[in-house]
């Protein structure tokens, strides 16, 4: 073995890749890929809550934001959903 060998050998990183769990959402194909007409990603995530019967915001704050804030996020969002639909039922009572 010569000593370039060695040090290239060296050079690779021999770790396992860490392999994100998988994903609890649909796959669905974006409309037109590869083409000037690409789906946006909003236009995306639309029809990712139509298949999953679910709301966008719902869709949003239940499964991509929890993803990317964490757990605190998550019971935050959870306390201003509920706090909104508790003033908007006040606001029924009173009409």
């Amino acid at each position: 073995m010569s000593v370039d060998e060695c040090t290239s050998l060296e050079m690779w990183d021999l770790q396992k890749p860490a392999i994100p769990a998988r994903s609890r959402l649909y796959y669905i194909e974006p409309i037109g890929v590869g083409t000037r007409y690409t789906e946006s990603l909003s236009s995306y995530l639309t029809r990712l809550a139509q298949e999953h019967c679910v709301t966008f915001q719902k869709l949003v704050m239940g499964e991509i934001a929890s993803q990317m804030m964490g757990k605190d996020y998550e019971s935050a969002l959870i306390k201003k959903s509920v706090s909104t639909l508790r003033s908007y039922a006040v606001e029924l009572k009173m009409r």
